[in-house]
């Protein structure tokens, strides 16, 4: 995961993380099994979160999947501390994840470093401000 791009704001913010499939997430996150976490590309782009299998975003593949910022409720850090404390989340996958929660559905991204979550998440509130500000909505 590199977040190019969040810091100067200039180009889209994109990298490679762990995203929970829906299917497993049952409200705890499953201790045992990495087939719960598919690794995909994400990259924001004006108003969405959207997520590829490839890192080409412009190779015409469709996303698998958007989170619109407008739908966004919230955006919260997970570490071990709080929530996720199995060996799982002391290897390559990453200690710390962001929890998105939105209108259609909860998102959780599982990214390899605490200063990576932080950077993510700033730069996700950010873009929910500035598109909620604009739709006018609360």
């Amino acid at each position: 995961g590199n977040a190019g791009g969040a810091a100067g704001g200039s180009g889209p913010v994109q990298g490679w993380f762990f995203k929970l499939r829906q299917s497993h997430d049952n409200g705890l996150l499953t201790r045992h099994i990495t087939r719960a976490w598919s690794k995909r590309y994400f990259v924001i782009v004006r108003d969405k979160v959207k997520w590829y299998r490839s890192a080409d975003p412009y190779s015409g593949e469709a996303p698998c999947g958007f989170v619109n910022f407008q739908q966004i409720l919230r955006i919260r850090v997970l570490n071990s501390e709080t929530r996720l404390e199995d060996k799982f989340n002391r290897d390559e996958y990453g200690t710390f994840s962001i929890e998105i929660d939105s209108r259609q559905r909860r998102l959780v991204i599982r990214t390899p470093s605490r200063e990576e979550a932080k950077l993510w998440t700033r730069e996700l509130r950010r873009r929910m401000e500035i598109w909620t500000e604009r739709t006018g909505v609360e």
